[in-house]
């Protein structure tokens, strides 16, 4: 999911305990230098929730993101493994 920090940050900030919504970017990666603007970033993110309905709000959640820079394409990859779906949306 080629993604700028700052998206990956908010991401990460949609941890909800009450409802046991975990959420973990375990993975950041791009670039081919420090103080060197990247072609491609990627982010992979872990979420796992108590229920299949907390799991299909964050995956809506996510899905309904948009790039905030024009020149910047946000592609999402993945699926919701509690139903064994595997669909992308770009």
């Amino acid at each position: 999911m080629p993604v700028s920090f700052s998206r990956v940050s908010e991401i990460a900030g949609w941890v909800d305990a009450e409802r046991g919504l975990t959420i973990n970017p375990g993975l950041i990666s791009g670039g081919i230098g420090v103080n060197v603007v990247a072609a491609e970033a990627e982010a992979r993110i872990e979420a796992r929730a108590w229920t299949v309905a907390e799991q299909e709000r964050f995956d809506v959640r996510l899905r309904g993101l948009r790039a905030a820079n024009q020149r910047v394409r946000l592609e999402l990859s993945g699926g919701d493994c509690l139903r064994g779906r595997a669909d992308s949306a770009a």
